[in-house]
């Protein structure tokens, strides 16, 4: 097990699990992950202002056993349906119609006439917005495309986006296991998710 971040805690029992910030932020992307709200309820893991606060107490979070195994039991299905979306990283490359090779992100190009909107924001994800702009000379996002899962992108210029991908650790699918079966093990009283400090 990688370093230990986490206790629960539930009357006279306890499980050590390690989720680091990469499984927290695979819960992150709204439009592609919007459930992963109830795992970061459950375990207390909330953002303010771009930084993590840390309780004083070292108590995250504190709820009945069966809403936490309620929280974890509805997003595990979720996390194993797009396991092999989720374990890796990704970046993604222009090549023009000569075959250059370029990073998407430094090229100017379009789509179907409409402007790009590169993210790969959080890891795990990698996402392209269509927009377009309004006679009001805002921009307005007309589609967003999973890049992960559909293969190359032309664009209007010949050239097209091609997205590479290297493998990444994921906590969940190993932790989440081990989550559930504490989870079966402990029905009753208040499970408290607690902080381990270094």
């Amino acid at each position: 097990m990688d370093k230990p971040t986490h206790r629960l805690v539930v009357e006279k029992s306890e499980l050590i699990v390690s989720l680091d910030a990469t499984c927290w932020h695979v819960l992150d992307h709204p439009h592609f992950f919007s459930q992963g709200v109830l795992l970061r309820k459950a375990f207390g893991m909330n953002f303010a202002a771009g930084f993590f606060r840390k309780p004083n107490d070292g108590v995250l979070a504190k709820m009945p056993a069966a809403r936490f195994e309620m929280h974890c039991a509805s997003v595990w299905p979720l996390l194993k349906r797009d396991q092999d979306l989720l374990s890796y990283s990704y970046t993604c490359e222009y090549v023009s119609s000569t075959g250059k090779k370029q990073d998407a992100e430094r090229t100017g190009f379009t789509v179907r006439g409409l402007r790009p909107g590169l993210n790969r924001k959080p890891k795990g994800y990698y996402t392209l917005k269509l927009m377009e702009i309004t006679p009001e000379g805002k921009g307005r996002v007309v589609q967003i495309i999973d890049l992960r899962t559909c293969g190359h992108i032309h664009t209007d210029d010949g050239g097209f986006l091609k997205l590479k991908r290297r493998a990444m650790k994921v906590a969940w699918y190993h932790e989440m296991p081990r989550i559930l079966k504490f989870c079966e093990q402990n029905k009753t009283g208040n499970i408290e998710v607690r902080l381990l400090e270094d």
